[in-house]
């Protein structure tokens, strides 16, 4: 099985070929609007709300969300696999990173629809659009609303999430170190 994460940073039209044959495709927040996906990973509502109103198709499967979030009519809901603690997919290493952030479970989307994909079992992951993009313009013209500070908090769960696969390409424009480091 082949899988794809298409993250929203500015480099995913770039990388990503939606021709590309992967059996399963998860879109990060407002990569959703942009491309076709099986399943939408997002938390905040600003994300859905234009494919409530119509102006975006929804996920041919499902949304991956809170339990407080409205999605789409006759979409399926699959829980963030490392924000809800009961699903059971915390490593004890992520449990010590969340303690050492002074948190409970992964609160970002990115690493939460990595893990999600980790359940495929796929033989290879690609990721697309992965940049650290603080404020540039994401894939869909949104303004970036992530700093330095966000980075260094959230790179530790991508890496950690990373370490459930056996091969991963990262197809993104975040630094060589960056991608070297996550892998």
């Amino acid at each position: 099985m082949r899988l794809a994460v298409l993250g929203c940073g500015p480099s995913l039209v770039k990388h990503y070929d939606q021709r590309e044959p992967f059996d399963v495709v998860i879109a990060v927040n407002t990569a959703g609007w942009i491309y076709p996906c099986h399943w939408l990973a997002f938390t905040d509502r600003h994300i859905i709300e234009p494919i409530l109103r119509g102006e975006y198709p929804p996920p041919i499967g499902g949304c991956l969300t809170n339990k407080n979030n409205v999605i789409p009519e006759g979409c399926v809901r699959e829980r963030l696999p490392i924000q809800d603690r009961s699903i059971g997919l915390l490593t004890p290493a992520m449990v010590a990173l969340a303690a050492a952030q002074r948190m409970t479970e992964c609160a970002y989307t990115f690493p939460n629809a990595l893990m999600f994909a980790a359940t495929f079992k796929p033989a290879t992951l690609d990721v697309f659009g992965f940049d650290c993009a603080m404020t540039e313009q994401d894939i869909a013209g949104v303004r970036g609303y992530h700093t330095r500070k966000r980075w260094i908090t959230e790179l530790p769960w991508i890496r950690l999430t990373l370490a459930a696969f056996s091969k991963v390409t990262i197809r993104g424009d975040s630094a060589d170190k960056v991608k070297a480091w996550v892998l």
